[in-house]
C-alpha cells in the first residue's frame, strides 16, 4: 500500500495532520473538531448577543427621546438639545451595527476581524471608565447642592451600575476575543486532511 493510499483508506482511524499551505485555506467546517475553539466561540457569541440586546434597547430609548423632543412645539424646545439627541440615536445605531458585524465575524472565524473588534473593545473600556469617573464626579457635585440631592444620586448610581455591567461584559468579550484569536492562530497553522 502506497503512502497516498494509506491516507485515503476510510477504515484508518488515524487522521493525519499536515501544515496548511497558502493554497489550502482553512474553512469553517475544519474548526468543528476543535472543542476549545467552539466553546470560546459560543461564549463570545453569547456575550456579544447580550451586548447587542442592550444596544437595541438603548437605540429604542434614544429614538423615543428624539421623537418626544420633536413632538414638543418649536417655541418650547431648546435648540441646543437637538444635536445631543440626534448624536445619541446615531451612536446607538452604530453600536447595533457594530455588535451585528462582530457576531458575524466570530461566527465565520475571521481571525483578523476578531482581533480588530477586540482592540476596539479595549477602546470601549476606556470610554466606559470615563463614564464611571464622570458619574462619580456627578454624585459628588450633586451631593453638595442642597436641593434634589436624592434624584441626582439615584440617577448617578443607576448610570454607574449600567456602566459597570457594560464594563464587565466588555472585559469578558475582549478576553474571549483575544483567546479566540490565539486559539485560531494555534490551530490555524494545521489542518486536518
Amino acid at each position: 500500500m502506497s503512502s497516498s493510499e494509506k491516507y485515503m483508506d476510510p477504515t484508518d482511524e488515524k487522521v493525519p495532520v499536515v501544515p496548511v499551505t497558502a493554497s489550502q485555506p482553512i474553512i469553517v467546517e475544519d474548526y468543528k473538531d476543535y472543542q476549545d475553539i467552539r466553546r470560546t466561540r459560543g461564549v463570545l457569541i453569547v456575550l456579544i448577543a447580550i451586548q447587542l440586546v442592550f444596544a437595541i434597547f438603548y437605540f429604542i430609548e434614544r429614538t423615543i427621546v428624539l421623537v418626544r423632543y420633536y413632538n414638543i412645539p418649536h417655541e418650547m424646545r431648546g435648540d441646543s438639545l437637538s444635536g445631543s439627541y440626534i448624536v445619541g440615536v446615531i451612536v446607538a445605531a452604530f453600536s447595533v451595527v457594530y455588535y451585528n458585524i462582530f457576531i458575524i465575524v466570530v461566527a465565520q472565524y475571521r481571525q483578523t476581524a476578531i482581533l480588530i473588534f477586540s482592540w476596539l473593545g479595549l477602546i470601549q473600556l476606556i470610554f466606559i471608565g470615563i463614564i464611571i469617573a464622570l458619574s462619580i464626579i456627578a454624585i459628588v457635585a450633586v451631593s453638595t447642592i442642597a436641593s434634589h440631592i436624592g434624584t441626582g444620586i439615584v440617577i448617578s448610581i443607576i448610570i454607574i451600575i449600567i456602566a459597570g455591567l457594560a464594563c464587565i461584559l466588555t472585559i469578558l468579550t475582549v478576553i474571549c476575543g483575544f483567546r479566540m484569536v490565539n486559539l485560531l492562530k494555534m490551530h490555524g497553522s494545521y489542518q486536518l486532511v
